[in-house]
């Protein structure tokens, strides 16, 4: 059923993905695992995109596919000793991209751990986002981006936060379509693969800032 999941999203068959979304929940399965599927999928699709097989009208589609998804998906509420609540998360998709699927993903998820991210939205520009950032408040922020496109507005971005002496306070986090090749170009301080990755970097950036340990 796994594979049936991720070419079910691919293929932007919406019916049949929330089908198989609702057969999983059933079984039991775990929530996290469903939608790492789901991004997989979702991620081909960006993919394709770059490749020109692909237009914007399916990005936005698939979009709407795990935004519906999302409905069918359990979350367990729970808190997290582990965080710290004056470590503030900002998540955005970056500017030249509309992609809010892996920032979705994330954001609930971090809520079900009883965080609450501010989200900023898509196709967010730089100037915005470092307008959201509060001097002096430790900050963790997580820059989303599922076209190549969106890796030299990440750049900017980070380049802003620096310029505009925030880097102290302040971690960038990117994810979605990226790599340590892109981490490097972009300036970003981590990367991090899918949304598990994402809560576990938050959480080791919170005991930094508490702590002053590397968060490595």
């Amino acid at each position: 059923m796994k594979n049936k999941l991720i070419q079910a999203v691919f293929d932007l068959d919406e019916d049949l993905v929330i089908d198989l979304i609702k057969q999983r929940a059933a079984e039991g399965a775990d929530p996290i695992e469903t939608i790492d599927l789901v991004q997989k999928g979702i991620i081909k699709v960006g993919k394709e995109y770059d490749k020109g097989n692909y237009f914007i009208a399916d990005l936005i589609m698939s979009g709407l596919i795990f935004n519906e998804v999302m409905k069918y998906i359990p979350f367990q509420k729970m808190e997290d000793d582990a965080v710290n609540p004056e470590v503030r998360v900002i998540m955005a998709t970056v500017e030249k991209d509309i992609h809010d699927i892996g920032k979705n993903i994330s954001y609930n998820y971090f809520r079900s751990r009883g965080v609450s991210p501010k989200d900023l939205g898509i196709d967010v520009s730089p100037e915005r986002i470092v307008d959201s950032i509060r001097a002096g408040e430790p900050t963790v922020l997580f820059l989303s981006g599922l076209i190549t496109a969106s890796y030299d507005s990440m750049k900017k971005t980070v380049a802003l936060v620096h310029e505009k002496g925030l880097q102290d306070t302040v971690k960038i986090v990117i994810c979605g379509l990226v790599d340590e090749a892109v981490r490097q170009y972009t300036g970003a301080d981590f990367w991090v693969k899918d949304v598990v990755d994402s809560y576990k970097k938050y959480q080791e950036l919170c005991l930094w800032f508490r702590e002053g340990r590397s968060a490595e």
